[in-house]
């Protein structure tokens, strides 16, 4: 198969995906504290947040599912975004879509997609480089799970 994906450069992944930065800050707050469980949780809302971004501008008929041309074009689209070329033959991306495509539908659902976004975002994307600016603090324990640091907000999920 043709369809190369390299590693993908978390300053471009949070530039395309603003809503990742205060999830990063998450991560990296317990990844110190050893807290495995809560950075995978943090990892898969990372990637939901990356699909529900995305989801409504490639499922162009509305129908809940991507087919190949909606899914072809996501993944050249997303991945030229954060600067990546991708290529593939036919048979390449035919190869593609059916790793995409578990239950054999023809269409490519959203939680069938997480596998894509998986490798699109790997399991060290927050643990690269700066996430907060000079003048904020690192956030406490109480003050993350709130959303809040004990002097300033963290920035929400949520625009």
């Amino acid at each position: 198969m043709e369809a190369r994906m390299g590693n993908v450069d978390s300053g471009l992944l949070l530039q395309k995906f603003p809503k990742l930065k205060a999830i990063k800050s998450k991560i990296k707050f317990y990844t110190k504290a050893g807290n495995t469980v809560r950075v995978d949780q943090l990892h898969e809302e990372a990637i939901q947040v990356i699909i529900d971004s995305l989801w409504d501008k490639y499922d162009e008929d509305k129908s809940g599912a991507l087919d190949q041309v909606e899914t072809k074009t996501f993944v050249k689209e997303i991945m030229a975004g954060l600067g990546q070329e991708v290529t593939f033959s036919d048979e390449g991306f035919e190869e593609l879509f059916i790793s995409f495509d578990k239950d054999g539908s023809g269409n490519v659902e959203k939680d069938e997609m997480v596998e894509f976004v998986k490798k699109l975002l790997p399991r060290d994307w927050a643990n690269d480089t700066e996430v907060m600016s000079s003048d904020e603090e690192e956030p406490s324990v109480a003050s993350i799970e709130s959303g809040r640091k004990s002097h300033a907000s963290i920035k929400p999920l949520v625009e």
